[in-house]
């Protein structure tokens, strides 16, 4: 057998314009399904670094930090009441 031009498993014959096709249409990113990315917080540990920031200074309160961190009022609360819950424990 005897391969005069580029095939592929002597079925397919492919020239430069079929090759850059290929090319052109596998390295085009297509559209990708966001994906959502799930991290553990330890809200507990997030919590005592926060009332330290606060107890140091570096932010007035907690609607300071929250300006500075750029997350919403409620997510601080949120994460707050995790010291508390630990004390009634």
């Amino acid at each position: 057998m005897t391969v005069d031009g580029p095939f592929v498993s002597n079925y397919f014959e492919i020239n430069d314009e079929v090759i850059h096709r290929l090319i052109k249409f596998f390295s085009i990113p297509r559209k990708l399904e966001p994906v959502k990315i799930v991290a553990k917080i330890d809200r507990r540990s997030l919590a005592i670094r926060y009332r330290e920031l606060i107890d140091q200074g570096c932010v007035k309160n907690q609607a300071d930090l929250a300006r500075h961190l750029g997350v919403s009022r409620a997510w601080i609360t949120k994460v707050m009441n995790e010291l508390k819950r630990g004390r009634a424990r």
